[in-house]
């Protein structure tokens, strides 16, 4: 008889932790207004758009959607602040620190989520120290700056956005995570 209690108290624990996992995980994603551009992503068993084996490189938890508990799902907050590190770098060919040139080809790729007419062309991103480059098209960034590691093309095409090297090609070698 006790065993029988002790078995049901232990499984009832299970049951709500599990619950209140699984609930707290549905809250997280549904906090957050579900931007089209977000694709899902192979390999992510905590569904914060991010590659579980590239969470670890980049300092954040691959079992946890949030891992610093802000609100907002660890592959957008990454991809965002990608984004405005990107932006701040110089765009011109450096030696001692990291830098991003856009290159422009003719025609435009729209993208067939928000229907947005985007310049065709790329971004390279380079940390000259580390000999780290990282080349994302234009259509890429699109969606990196509303979030996304993974892109789309018109035509139907999914390509994803390679994290670690635009991380450490953007951020050089850092020691830190940037996620706080």
């Amino acid at each position: 008889m006790l065993k029988e209690i002790c078995s049901n108290k232990v499984r009832n624990i299970f049951y709500n932790r599990f619950f209140f996992i699984t609930l707290s995980l549905l809250i997280i994603q549904c906090s957050q207004k579900a931007d089209p551009h977000l694709l899902p992503i192979s390999d992510d068993k905590d569904n914060d758009y991010l590659i579980d084996g590239v969470e670890s490189k980049v300092y954040l938890d691959p079992k946890n959607p949030d891992t610093d508990g802000d609100g907002t799902l660890d592959g957008p907050q990454l991809a965002f602040r990608l984004v405005s590190r990107i932006d701040s770098l110089p765009d011109t060919v450096q030696t001692q620190c990291s830098y991003a040139i856009k290159t422009f080809f003719t025609g435009n790729d729209t993208c067939p989520v928000c229907g947005e007419e985007i310049q065709k062309g790329e971004i390279k991103v380079v940390d000259p120290i580390c000999n780290v480059t990282c080349i994302v098209p234009l259509i890429g960034l699109h969606f990196l700056e509303k979030g996304s590691f993974r892109y789309k093309y018109s035509d139907g095409r999914i390509c994803d956005i390679d994290v670690y090297d635009l991380y450490f090609a953007a951020f050089g070698p850092v020691d830190t995570k940037i996620i706080p």
